[in-house]
C-alpha cells in the first residue's frame, strides 16, 4: 500500500514543490498585478487541501465506508465544484489587474502548475466517481465465492 509509485502523486507533489519553490524566492517581489493573480491561486489551493484529511486517514482505514464516503463527498467538492468560480475568477480579476501588461515568468509558471493541478483533478475526480460507483455495486450484491460459501 505503500510502496506503490504513481505517477500521478510524483507529478502532484513535484507541481506543489514548484509552488513552494517560486513562493519563496519570487513572491516579494513581484508587481501587485501579479499579486492579484496569486491570492486567486493560493486561495484555490487552500481548500483543495481540505479533502487531504480524509484521504490520508483512509491509509489507515483503508476499507472503512464512513472514512471513503467523507473523502469522496469532499474531494468532489472542494476539488470539483468549488473550483469552477476560481477560473473564471482567476481570468477576469487577472484581466484587470493586469490591464494589457504581460505577467512576470513566475507568475506565469505558478498559473500554469495550478492549471495542471487542476487538470489532475479532473482525472482523480474521474476515479473517486469510479470507486463510489464500486462501492455502491459492491456492496448490495454477492460475490460468486460468497455465494458458494453460504
Amino acid at each position: 500500500m505503500f510502496g506503490d509509485f504513481h505517477a500521478d502523486m510524483a507529478l502532484h507533489h513535484t507541481v506543489c514543490l514548484a509552488f513552494i519553490a517560486l513562493t519563496l524566492g519570487v513572491y516579494n517581489a513581484l508587481p501587485s498585478a501579479d499579486l492579484v493573480v496569486w491570492s486567486v491561486i493560493w486561495d484555490s489551493i487552500s481548500r483543495m487541501l481540505a479533502s487531504s484529511v480524509w484521504l490520508n486517514l483512509r491509509a489507515f482505514h483503508r476499507e472503512s465506508l464512513w472514512l471513503s464516503s467523507l473523502f469522496a463527498v469532499t474531494f468532489l467538492c472542494v476539488r470539483v465544484v468549488e473550483q469552477v468560480p476560481f477560473v473564471a475568477e482567476l481570468a477576469v480579476r487577472a484581466q484587470v489587474a493586469l490591464n494589457g501588461s504581460a505577467l512576470s515568468v513566475g507568475t506565469g509558471v505558478v498559473s500554469g502548475c495550478w492549471l495542471l493541478l487542476s487538470m489532475l483533478n479532473g482525472y482523480w475526480s474521474l476515479q473517486v466517481v469510479k470507486m463510489v460507483i464500486r462501492r455502491v455495486a459492491g456492496s448490495g450484491t454477492k460475490t460468486a465465492h460468497q455465494s458458494k460459501t453460504r
